[in-house]
């Protein structure tokens, strides 16, 4: 599993807030992933809305992709953890 943002190396840069950060979110395929991950969203400003990526050969898994402009880095830090939190959610890009 990919690690947290609090945990990622940005190097020497400086993030300057406010950002818009473009994520794929992987996941079980079915109803309730993209229902939860769209609950969640709500609570932030989507630039892009969630749209649908690719699905796995078999079909167990999909990606969804959003754009979320974020005013700080513990709004992002947020974000990145309540999505983890999302049942089914396996992986965040």
């Amino acid at each position: 599993m990919s690690e947290p943002v609090s945990n990622c190396p940005l190097g020497t840069q400086k993030l300057r807030y406010p950002v818009v950060c473009h994520l794929s979110i992987v996941g079980d395929a079915g109803k309730d992933f993209a229902k939860s991950v769209q609950e969640v969203l709500a609570d932030y400003r989507v630039v892009e809305p969630l749209s649908n990526g690719r699905t796995t050969p078999s079909g167990r898994h999909r990606s969804m992709r959003v754009s979320v402009e974020v005013e700080s880095r513990e709004r992002l830090e947020s974000l990145d953890q309540t999505l983890r939190a999302v049942p089914g959610v396996r992986m965040i890009l």
